[in-house]
């Protein structure tokens, strides 16, 4: 895959509260998108977003490179079967998927169109291959540019250095890589308008401004939890913005 190294990325997925957050919508995302019994989960990091999708098919295999997720993976969801490979070298022999999944993988291989086109070929007739990718045109990206807090929109900062990114992609981009593989687009979309980094986000959405009534956040109803709505409502105008929301993503056939 290049880069760092398997063991080497410290982050993990769903280690943060707002990653927690957003994995739920993502998670929405993927369920509504698959199909069928059989899923193929690749780059399954430690079992999250794994341990959902076992709720929606009868049998889920995960893939990651790293021994560490594995062992974590494992102990999350032992009702999945897991295999410790590189996407580049995992064979999964005469099976074929329903659904495969690529969560955050483009962004981080060396050679992204061949890596599609390998997946490809595990793909049953009339099934569907997943796909999400940070947004280099995310809104909260086109505000940081305004601000001069990033030169370009395509610019990898340290934290995108630290869990191995090497490069973003807009909706162009992933079109272009997609079809290049041979697969076809069915739809493609936005899965979350995100304003602000995650740090901020992480801020945003978990001050307790609407729990004080403080005039403009929420209402006068303090039962309500106004950050959780606001979220959902992140999620759903994603769908009308998908340039400007992050994750995007495609649904692709052979």
């Amino acid at each position: 895959m290049g880069g760092l190294g398997p063991d080497e990325v410290t982050w993990r997925r769903g280690s943060l509260p707002f990653e927690l957050t957003l994995g739920k919508y993502q998670v929405r995302n993927l369920l509504d998108l698959g199909q069928g019994q059989c899923a193929l989960d690749l780059g399954c990091n430690d079992g999250l977003i794994t341990k959902e999708l076992c709720k929606r098919f009868s049998r889920v295999v995960g893939v990651d490179a790293s021994q560490a997720h594995i062992e974590a993976a494992r102990r999350r969801v032992p009702e999945a079967v897991f295999h410790i490979a590189l996407i580049e070298e995992f064979d999964p022999g005469d099976e074929v998927f329903d659904t495969i999944y690529m969560i955050n993988i483009l962004e981080h291989v060396d050679r992204p169109v061949d890596i599609l086109r390998r997946a490809k070929g595990w793909l049953n007739q009339d099934s569907y291959m997943v796909i999400h990718v940070p947004n280099a045109l995310s809104l909260n990206r086109r505000i940081g540019k305004l601000m001069g807090l990033i030169g370009s929109y395509y610019e990898l900062s340290p934290m995108d250095i630290e869990v191995g990114h090497r490069r973003f992609y807009d909706v162009d981009s992933l079109k272009k890589d997609i079809l290049a593989s041979g697969l076809k687009i069915e739809s493609m979309g936005g899965v979350f308008l995100k304003p602000f980094s995650h740090p901020q986000m992480e801020w945003f959405i978990s001050c307790d401004a609407w729990k004080k009534g403080l005039r403009g956040w929420g209402g006068e109803d303090k039962s309500v939890n106004w950050s959780e709505r606001l979220c959902d409502a992140f999620y759903e105008i994603s769908k009308e913005l998908p340039q400007y929301s992050s994750p995007i993503w495609a649904r692709c056939m052979k």
